[in-house]
């Protein structure tokens, strides 16, 4: 379940989202090897759910907590987890990409970088 202040979005949310620039970030919490240079949307910065020091390091990316902050992993449960470490940390509108990164490649075709 996710907090009050998180809501899951479809890919095409996401990709307008994106598009008219209204992110204050996009976060990609998939592990190290999940990632490559060409799997990832476009502007996603990694922070790895797993690493021990997880909170600061999303606190490291220096994202603007007031604008909707997107959040992403392969399929989606991780994201949903990580959502309420977003709310715990202040982030007043997190976005869970619904059916993670497989669903955004599926659906939409384009990559990062």
């Amino acid at each position: 379940m996710l907090p009050a202040t998180a809501r899951y979005v479809s890919v095409a949310e996401a990709r307008e989202l994106l598009k008219g620039g209204k992110l204050g970030g996009i976060v990609d919490v998939r592990t190290p090897e999940e990632v490559t240079d060409s799997n990832h949307l476009p502007g996603a910065r990694f922070v790895n759910l797993f690493v021990s020091n997880f909170d600061q390091s999303i606190l490291n990316l220096g994202l603007d907590r007031t604008r909707p902050c997107l959040v992403y992993c392969a399929l989606g449960g991780r994201a949903a987890r990580t959502a309420a470490r977003l709310d715990a940390l202040g982030f007043k509108d997190v976005l869970v990409l619904q059916g993670g990164y497989e669903a955004w490649h599926r659906q939409s075709g384009e990559l990062g970088p």
